[in-house]
């Protein structure tokens, strides 16, 4: 949700085979999943409207085919709730800030 990351996100795959369709929130994301169908989604654990936990069950309920992993992101001294990750199915945390090479493998590893 925070243009910072969004610009940090899109900068580090700029070399990449890889596009980024930031968005603002999770309502924002919900309507782009109407119009893209993407590879994997980063939601914010803690951001507008639906939150990423939220926004991860809202695209396993969708059962899209193939599945879309949703990862989430959180930073250092956030809380992530490790059993509502689990539930919600989220394939994993990404913790801000990111390690570039890291982050980049570990989204190429989840697509």
């Amino acid at each position: 949700d925070s243009t910072t990351i969004q610009r940090v996100v899109s900068l580090m795959f700029s070399d990449e085979d890889i596009s980024v369709v930031p968005v603002n929130s999770g309502d924002a994301a919900i309507e782009a999943l109407g119009r893209i169908r993407p590879d994997v989604v980063l939601a914010d654990v803690d951001m507008p409207g639906p939150d990423g936990y939220a926004l991860a069950a809202i695209i396993r309920e969708r059962r899209m085919a193939p599945p879309v992993p949703v990862l989430l992101m959180a930073g250092a001294f956030d809380t992530v709730d490790e059993s509502r990750a689990a539930a919600c199915g989220a394939v994993g945390v990404l913790t801000k800030p990111f390690d570039p090479p890291s982050m980049i493998a570990r989204i190429k590893a989840v697509i």
